[in-house]
């Protein structure tokens, strides 16, 4: 855990998948206490990247059920990308349990979670605070989650708001030609 927590202490940190358990257990902590909101934050999308990482459905879906409880605890710029860390948690989830592209339904109940935490981050009033590089990347993953349940008009229209943020976004660019 010393080890851990001098690493995680570093700016430039990034999360390794053997460090979940780490992760979440700092995460339980700073719940207990208060304060300290961007270190919260931090510790939640870490959890979510390393679980994803180490393909840890139990630690994924116990991440998605402490969204609410962490955006409440945090500036609500960050109660805003908590929603969007817990809408990589659904995806992450989903591509667990999809095998191969027959398995997968435009209805899959982790597409649907992972649509309205999209949503509810672009909804959050914190949604408007955000750098616009950020902004993008939320709208271009909704249009990719809308394209994925086959709903293609809806796609575009995010894609394009996301290129409105972020006029050389790749993502959405590939998107955006590829339903025109």
């Amino acid at each position: 855990m010393d080890d851990f927590a001098r690493r995680f202490a570093y700016q430039g940190y990034e999360p390794h998948a053997d460090d979940r358990s780490h992760i979440l257990k700092a995460l339980n902590e700073q719940l207990r206490s208060s304060g300290d909101s961007p270190r919260l934050r931090r510790l939640y999308d870490s959890l979510i990247d390393a679980a994803d990482d180490g393909a840890d459905e139990g630690i994924l879906r116990h991440a998605t059920e402490l969204a609410d409880l962490v955006a409440s605890r945090i500036e609500p710029e960050n109660g805003c990308l908590v929603f969007y860390s817990c809408s990589n948690a659904w995806a992450a989830l989903r591509t667990l349990e999809v095998q191969s592209w027959e398995d997968d339904t435009l209805d899959h109940p982790a597409l649907l979670k992972q649509l309205y935490f999209l949503c509810a981050s672009i909804q959050h009033p914190g949604f408007k605070e955000l750098a616009p590089m950020l902004r993008s990347r939320i709208h271009c993953n909704l249009g990719n989650a809308l394209r994925a349940c086959g709903r293609w008009i809806e796609a575009l229209g995010e894609w394009r708001n996301a290129l409105k943020d972020n006029p050389i976004l790749g993502m959405a660019l590939t998107g955006s030609s590829r339903s025109q």
